[in-house]
């Protein structure tokens, strides 16, 4: 066997090895800037107040399905009572806090887009603030209290 052979099956097998403390390195700075982020990713319910075109106000349920990388989250809401909607949710976590913007997914007017400021209790187990967004048809700006309670517990990290 030449040298060249030798090298050519030497090189493969010193670049995997080379891998191994390049991808523990990145994962440990990965985990050390996002060190203060609640574990905010999973399927919640929530409810609050949700105001119908003719102006009355009734209980709203939803289940949100959220995404997370790193501080960035993206979710829907599909709320299935009274009505049947779904919205879009994007967002960034500062600290236990969830700041995010939520329009509808299925609409592009003005209807239905609003903002979202939660905070995060038991590592994102339960997310509490409020929701105030805009109904164009009426003419109105609206506030709710409104609460995410994580429904897979079972996958929830420590």
């Amino acid at each position: 066997m030449e040298w060249t052979e030798i090298a050519a099956k030497a090189v493969p097998y010193a670049l995997g090895l080379l891998t191994i403390p390049i991808k523990n390195l990145s994962i440990g700075i990965w985990n050390r800037l996002m060190h203060d982020l609640p574990y905010v990713k999973g399927t919640y319910q929530s409810s609050y107040q949700f105001h119908l075109k003719g102006g009355d106000v009734v209980a709203a349920d939803e289940v949100i399905r959220v995404q997370k990388i790193g501080r960035w989250i993206w979710a829907t809401a599909e709320m299935r009572a009274p009505l049947t909607k779904r919205w879009k949710i994007k967002g960034e976590i500062r600290g236990t806090y969830l700041l995010a913007t939520v329009e509808s997914a299925t609409r592009k007017t003005l209807s239905g887009k609003g903002f979202i400021l939660l905070k995060a209790i038991e590592n994102g187990s339960e997310l509490s603030g409020h929701m105030t967004w805009i109904d164009s048809k009426l003419g109105a700006i609206y506030s709710t209290p409104y609460v995410w309670k994580r429904l897979d517990k079972e996958d929830q990290e420590g």
